[in-house]
């Protein structure tokens, strides 16, 4: 009788039970838990009382569909079985992945940082694999009548659908807690309540918590959670700004320096950086400082650092020398360039060090000021001026003068009276072409000749066309279809500069090639009087002659100014080359090669110039070999005017050279 009155006191209760949950399956879990359906998978051990009390499976009805507790199911902890899955979860209960867990169990931990009870959450227990209460828990709910239940965490009723928000919490030896509510802090607006919110509530029913899912308070936590939700699109993009700065700041400094390096315009930094947005860089989307007053700052930001290495490898270098110039830029401002040539691992290296305005301070650049200037640079470089070992500039007084110059006061500074100061070798050399043509009439009156012959064709596009169809119909070629083809059969002149004797040879060289050119062109202006007098200067055999002497002896010394600016000059080369070109030059005058181009080129048979109608006679002969050893005689005679007095001690310092010490293979 016991027994079968056993059996019937748990049917009936069975049967109440699946009457509750007709309405709404409560005791499903959603199939994204499969681990918290096995009563084997438990954070708790089952204990001895719950062994006792296990039913026998004859005890269980026969259809599985009329319940959904398995043969080890025990009064006071109910466990669903895989049998109650017959309602499928709702779109959001399976959306529940591995991101919402975590986010849900960090949520968890921070509104319960310092509590002492096990949690038990949705997101806990999934975490952990848990589907009981704890066996102190289970013990001192067993002695109340009410009870709870751990499968009310999985219940539909617990689950905010909307926000995706799984809210009953409990904590043993507490109660029932409400993560929404808790997370705003709402409190019930009749009675002030802070049940579920700051305190638990220990009335441990189902209809607590569906109480509680339907009731005020927590419709207004849940519509807080939604409003916090639409606002967290901004703050997500917000987030991922700020994650994100740090490297579209370094992709827009590496682009800012790339396009330095290959000497691209600072104005197409801003469209190269649309370029990459565009190629899949979405991180420079990011970078959002792109006005001129930015982009300028992006660049020099680059050069500090750039800057900050090199003088920070110019101190390790404990020794170094210096390349100063007194320049005046577009502006009309005087400037002094300073450079810097040191040992980095054991190879020279020449790098930039600044530029100042000498006039900021001074009411004129003089060699007080210039070293006034000086000291404030390496100051503001943290640079020592005892460790400037050589100097080396132009010849001007004001730099080089024995008593009051630069070096001299430079000198005087502690630690420096053993500096080296020296005149540039290329600027030597200029100095004596310069001076040979100022001595010579004739070379000065072709000089002149092919600068204005330079400037009446660059200012005047219509002139430039007509020196172009002149080339292409004396060459018998048709108009090219392309601008890099007319550029191929085509040449343009250079212009001649005083100064620099690179360019002047190859002005000389563009006017050889195309002198019958340039006289085609100069008739076809015959009303302009700048063409008249320009083709009546040249259309003869002393300017004709003079270009071939010079078209001779420049590519002599453009190569020796070439060796000199040489990135890694070996000083012992130095008298060697010179002496090298001196012999050269003087074999042209020897040989008398330039009349004998003359003669060849005027040749009325087969001579390139043979149209020109300039008639080679033997007195133009004589003349040329008259003025070419004049021309290389003064030519010689200034070389060795700049250079005797110093080029043996110039020299000297090739035992200095890293380069030139044998490597140990």
């Amino acid at each position: 009788m016991a027994e079968k009155r056993r059996q019937q006191t748990l049917q009936t209760y069975f049967t109440k039970r699946l009457r509750q949950n007709e309405d709404d399956m409560s005791t499903c879990i959603p199939a994204s838990v499969p681990a918290a359906v096995s009563p084997i998978s438990t954070c708790c051990p089952a204990t001895d009382k719950d062994k006792e009390i296990d039913m026998p499976t004859s005890s269980i009805p026969a259809n599985p569909k009329s319940t959904c507790y398995p043969a080890t199911a025990d009064i006071g902890v109910i466990t669903p079985s895989p049998s109650c899955m017959q309602a499928p979860p709702t779109q959001s209960q399976k959306s529940t992945t591995n991101r919402d867990l975590e986010e849900g169990l960090m949520l968890v931990n921070q509104l319960f940082p310092a509590c002492t009870g096990t949690i038990h959450s949705y997101y806990s227990c999934r975490k952990s694999d848990c589907t009981t209460l704890g066996k102190e828990e289970s013990e001192r709910l067993s002695t109340k009548t009410d009870r709870f239940k751990h499968e009310w965490l999985f219940m539909r009723s617990s689950f905010a659908d909307k926000q995706n928000l799984w809210w009953l919490v409990y904590i043993e030896g507490q109660g029932m807690y409400c993560l929404v509510c808790k997370k705003h802090f709402q409190r019930n607006s009749y009675n002030k309540s802070e049940k579920f919110v700051s305190e638990p509530s220990v009335r441990l029913k189902r209809s607590a918590v569906t109480s509680h899912a339907n009731a005020n308070v927590h419709t207004r936590s849940l519509e807080a959670e939604t409003q916090q939700r639409r606002g967290s699109v901004i703050q997500k993009e917000l987030e991922k700004k700020q994650s994100s700065h740090f490297n579209a700041v370094l992709k827009a400094f590496t682009t800012a320096y790339f396009l330095g390096r290959e000497h691209i315009a600072n104005r197409k930094f801003v469209p190269f950086l649309k370029l990459v947005e565009h190629l899949g860089l979405d991180d420079i989307t990011y970078f959002e400082h792109r006005s001129q007053g930015s982009i300028r700052d992006v660049f020099m930001t680059i050069g500090d650092t750039i800057q900050d290495k090199i003088c920070s490898d110019i101190r390790r270098s404990q020794g170094f020398g210096v390349l100063i110039d007194d320049v005046t830029d577009a502006a009309a401002m005087e400037q002094m360039i300073t450079f810097a040539q040191y040992l980095n691992c054991g190879k020279p290296q020449i790098a930039y060090i600044g530029i100042r305005d000498v006039l900021e301070s001074h009411e004129s650049a003089n060699a007080q000021a210039l070293l006034d200037t000086f000291l404030q640079l390496l100051q503001d470089k943290n640079l020592k001026v005892e460790d400037v070992k050589g100097l080396c500039s132009d010849g001007a007084s004001v730099m080089l003068g024995r008593k009051n110059g630069f070096a001299a006061k430079l000198k005087s500074q502690p630690g420096c009276d053993q500096m080296i100061s020296v005149h540039c070798v290329c600027h030597r050399l200029a100095l004596a072409c310069c001076d040979t043509s100022a001595n010579l009439g004739e070379l000065k009156a072709v000089e002149d000749t092919l600068v204005h012959l330079w400037k009446w064709m660059e200012y005047s596009p219509q002139r430039t066309a007509a020196f172009l169809k002149a080339q292409l119909t004396l060459k018998g070629v048709a108009a090219p279809a392309t601008t890099s083809a007319e550029k191929t059969v085509c040449r343009k002149l250079k212009k001649a500069c005083h100064t620099r004797w690179l360019s002047f040879d190859a002005a000389v060289k563009a006017v050889f090639e195309d002198y019958w050119a340039i006289l085609q062109t100069l008739s076809a202006f015959e009303k302009c009087a700048v063409a008249t007098g320009l083709l009546k200067k040249m259309r003869n055999t002393h300017f004709l002659g003079t270009v071939m002497l010079l078209r001779n002896v420049l590519p002599h010394l453009a190569g020796l100014s070439k060796v000199f600016q040489a990135n890694i000059l070996n000083f012992s080369r130095i008298q060697p080359q010179i002496q090298y070109v001196k012999d050269r030059i003087q074999s042209l005058c020897d040989e008398n090669v330039a009349c004998e181009e003359l003669e060849k080129e005027l040749n009325p048979e087969d001579g390139r110039l043979r149209h020109t109608g300039i008639k080679f006679a033997e007195k133009d002969g004589e003349r040329l070999k008259k003025l070419s050893t004049c021309y290389i005689t003064a030519l010689q005679r200034n070389i060795d005017a700049r250079f005797q007095d110093s080029v043996g001690v110039i020299s000297s310092f090739a035992i200095f050279d890293p380069s030139a010490v044998p490597s140990k293979d």
